[in-house]
């Protein structure tokens, strides 16, 4: 119904692989929960992040 009134969806929660193969399946479109890493400044986004790029 949300996809119909042209509306995103954001499902919050999310805590394992099947749940986001699930949710890409039924076409939602924001995922948030603690299978993903918690939120980080600039500096620990590069110290963590940009050695895979070299």
């Amino acid at each position: 119904m949300a996809k119909d009134l042209y509306m995103k969806i954001v499902t919050e929660c999310i805590e394992t692989k099947e749940q986001i193969k699930f949710l890409s399946v039924v076409e939602c479109d924001i995922i948030q929960g603690i299978y993903y890493p918690k939120p980080m400044t600039v500096d620990q986004f590069e110290t963590k992040y940009m050695a895979l790029v070299d």
